[in-house]
């Protein structure tokens, strides 16, 4: 019986390990983006779940983006505020050769590691021209393993995708 549990145990908590991840990307401009570029990074609107608010995600969420930039160039800010496209004026606009606009869809951040519970993201990533062109968008999301030693930040669920994401943006 034990050879029989404890390879079903392992299996368990092997499969209960695993953070998973969801890509779902739209190319609409199949050329890759210009490296070394102007960047412009808006912040998202904190994210929530239920009645929870989670202060400053937004702007965590802007920080990630901009590290995944980093790779591809040095030329990439973040915004002050939250803005959307229509927010920009048009000599606004015209200060920066790419605007990236993300948007939390879903944060959920659990105490894991004793509720058993696992954090969730989902966001959308849309990248445009100073000409209001949609270039590249997608919807990105991740889920933490349901058991855990420690805590996470559902941002950083994101690592992976947002990875994935730019590289397919800016590398053909």
């Amino acid at each position: 019986m034990k050879k029989f549990l404890i390879p079903l145990f392992t299996t368990f908590l092997f499969i209960g390990c695993q953070s998973t991840y969801k890509y779902d990307v739209n190319n609409p401009h199949k050329e890759a983006l210009e490296k070394e570029k102007a960047m412009a990074i808006a912040v998202s609107e904190d994210g929530s779940y239920g009645s929870d608010i989670y202060n400053g995600s937004g702007r965590v969420l802007s920080n990630a983006i901009r590290q995944q930039l980093k790779r591809y160039t040095s030329n990439a800010i973040i915004l002050k505020k939250n803005e959307t496209l229509k927010d920009f004026s048009d000599s606004e606009i015209l200060e920066y050769d790419y605007i990236v606009i993300p948007e939390i869809l879903h944060w959920e951040d659990r105490a894991t590691a004793w509720s058993g519970l696992p954090d969730k993201i989902e966001v959308s990533v849309e990248i445009y021209d100073n000409k209001r062109n949609l270039l590249k968008s997608a919807i990105l999301s991740g889920k933490s393993a349901s058991m855990t030693l420690g805590s996470t930040d559902p941002v950083e669920l994101l690592e992976e995708p947002l990875s994935t994401f730019f590289k397919s943006v800016f590398e053909k």
